[in-house]
């Protein structure tokens, strides 16, 4: 497999060439609008059902497992009117999290103004061994729970589409007060979310799977920071983090002048484990920092990378990682 070229990249990039810039097209994800939340799903994978027994008003099932009632793998939403004495807040439920027997992750999560808690935790159903993700959202007297439940091996596979799913979600309430609508790019193998305000480039430089641009500026001439994806593929064997990331970080080496690796950091979330590359340097005529997320899985290796003028950097420093983790696989 011939290793991709950063240096071309990076500079197709920074050459400031005009492109046909779009907003993605997203006829794959069905876009649910109620009173009371929004939330999208892609239509290929999943079904929309009404489930009479929980009276769950948004509920869906893989195509796979549909016409199983005993083995669906479903995700539904709940809402409920929040009574101080039975469902109380963040806090209190994250106390009652520790009492919760086979227990695999609780975490309390804040995105933007948006905070909630995750859960995810295994039981058995007969002989099934399932798991189950939850989000919990306590917003003005009302509970939100978003669950993901599904056989055990089945969850392993399609979690990082899960996850996506459930960051579309947003309660009607805080939809209302964001200012930001954040959209899906979903590809053949990964989907990303990333402000309706950033801009997509229709056609990326060579070698990159995906690219969006920062809202631009009237000040903003030749270099525009942008995030942007390169998906490798490795022919003959399954690549390793540890020497994809070194290859990739000699590759930044080789590009950037006076560079300077800030921080190189093996990391994990509840999706995959990443190594995260920080760097500076100067690119062209412009001194510039860089963010890297290295992934691998199977024989394809992913790179995200936030570049930005190094006076930009650290303003859009929490929308990027959000983007950033928004990356889930399909």
């Amino acid at each position: 497999m011939k290793f991709i070229q950063f240096l071309q990249v990076l500079f197709l990039i920074i050459s400031g060439q005009k492109t046909l810039l779009a907003q993605q097209n997203s006829t794959n994800w069905e876009i649910v609008k109620e009173k009371l939340y929004t939330i999208s799903y892609p239509k290929s994978h999943w079904i929309r059902r009404i489930d009479s027994l929980t009276g769950a008003p948004f509920l869906i099932a893989t195509t796979e497992t549909n016409n199983k009632p005993y083995d669906r793998d479903l995700i539904q939403l709940r809402i409920l009117e929040n009574d101080d004495k039975l469902y109380g807040d963040l806090d209190t439920y994250a106390d009652e999290c520790k009492e919760i027997t086979d227990l695999l992750l609780a975490v309390r999560i804040k995105k933007g103004q948006l905070e909630y808690h995750e859960k995810v935790s295994s039981n058995k159903y007969g002989k099934i061994k399932r798991r189950i993700k939850e989000r919990r959202f306590f917003i003005n007297q009302k509970v939100y729970e978003l669950i993901f439940d599904a056989n055990e091996v089945i969850y392993e596979k399609i979690i990082g589409q899960v996850d996506s799913i459930f960051d579309t979600f947003l309660p009607t309430d805080f939809a209302a007060a964001s200012t930001e609508k954040w959209l899906i790019q979903n590809k053949d193998t990964y989907s990303i979310t990333y402000p309706s305000n950033w801009i997509v480039n229709e056609i990326p430089p060579q070698h990159v799977d995906f690219m969006v641009n920062k809202p631009q500026r009237s000040n903003d001439t030749g270099y525009w920071d942008n995030i942007y994806i390169v998906v490798n593929t490795f022919k003959e064997t399954n690549p390793t983090l540890d020497n994809f990331a070194q290859r990739a970080t000699e590759q930044l080496r080789m590009t950037l002048k006076n560079v300077k690796i800030n921080q190189s950091a093996r990391k994990k979330s509840d999706k995959f484990v990443f190594q995260e590359v920080n760097s500076e340097g100067i690119l062209g005529k412009n001194e510039v920092k860089i963010k890297q997320w290295h992934i691998v899985k199977g024989r394809k290796a992913y790179t995200i990378t936030y570049t930005a003028r190094i006076n930009n950097f650290d303003e859009s420093v929490d929308v990027v990682q959000q983007i950033f983790e928004s990356f889930s696989f399909n």
